[in-house]
């Protein structure tokens, strides 16, 4: 009697999860995808060499830009629901297709900060890694990324705008 009642109780618990799990997909969070405005991008606006603005979007846009590569996972809650959240944080935090409106102050503040994450291996984070392989950067390419975001003149909007 013990094992007929585990095993219905097993079968009950799975279709339970089976029903919730599918039921679950059809909350969806938005994407991050909208229309790519030129004359706002950190890339377009800093002048970036393509090979530095290939790494970038390579490695940093689809967190910290307006849009989003998506990989086939990124569509089945809950990863979906996480990978909304992640992209929201990281726009927050700093982002590269609203580089224009962006105070001077703030700029080289996000500027100075990025180096330090990419020094110091904080970005890209591990799991975007892990998920995505092909963002991992080598430590040629990050420190071509920092040379070149150390040779920007960080203060020429600074004293443009009088802010001095």
């Amino acid at each position: 009697m013990d094992k007929f009642f585990s095993k219905v109780v097993l079968k009950k618990t799975l279709l339970f999860l089976f029903i919730a799990f599918i039921l679950i997909q059809f909350y969806r969070p938005g994407k991050n995808n909208s229309v790519y405005t030129a004359n706002n991008d950190f890339l377009e606006l800093s002048d970036a060499p393509t090979d530095i603005g290939a790494l970038l979007k390579k490695s940093c846009y689809d967190c910290h830009s307006n849009n989003t590569n998506y990989k086939w996972f990124d569509n089945i809650a809950p990863v979906s629901w996480w990978v909304d959240n992640t992209i929201s944080r990281g726009k927050l935090a700093l982002n590269f297709s609203e580089w224009k409106d962006h105070d001077p102050w703030r700029k080289l503040s996000f500027l100075s900060a990025s180096v330090y994450d990419i020094q110091t291996d904080r970005m890209p984070k591990e799991l975007y890694i892990k998920l995505r392989p092909e963002t991992k950067l080598s430590k040629k390419e990050k420190e071509r990324i920092i040379n070149w975001i150390n040779n920007i003149d960080r203060f020429e909007t600074y004293y443009k705008n009088g802010n001095h």
